[in-house]
């Protein structure tokens, strides 16, 4: 009796059955946390690209002539970035013959995964100087 419980120990202690499950078990979250976080830098690359995208295209309709006041280029900034960010600060100056067009948002309005709390704190900002050409 006393080698059967012997045997099946050293049995179990040399099996290696189950051992890739161990592993797939250690490396599937971290796998899954490398994705989240290529996923949310890719989408933080690609808005900041629509909102620069943006930007500069309302800053040259008031460079030739489309819009004409301040007031008009934040409302159109606004306008073309409600879905992307609603908690989006714009602000805009004209001055010695450029527009300034600034548009600063938090990074969690963009991010996939945005319960990090790491991010709370940052902010994405957009900064676009035409001159008026009119």
């Amino acid at each position: 009796m006393l080698n059967v419980i012997k045997n099946r120990i050293k049995g179990f202690v040399s099996a290696s059955d189950g051992s890739a499950t161990i592993e797939t078990v250690l490396m599937v979250p971290l796998f899954i946390i490398m994705l989240a976080i290529t996923v949310d830098a890719s989408l933080t690359f690609s808005n900041h690209t629509q909102v620069m995208r943006a930007v500069h295209d309302v800053n040259r309709q008031l460079s030739v002539g489309k819009l004409s006041s301040e007031s008009e280029v934040i409302a159109e900034i606004q306008s073309q970035l409600l879905l992307l960010s609603p908690n989006a600060t714009i602000t805009a100056l004209i001055d010695n013959g450029t527009i300034t067009s600034n548009v600063s948002f938090p990074l969690t309005d963009i991010l996939a995964f945005g319960n990090i709390s790491s991010f709370e704190d940052y902010s994405l900002s957009v900064e676009a100087k035409n001159y008026i050409e009119y």
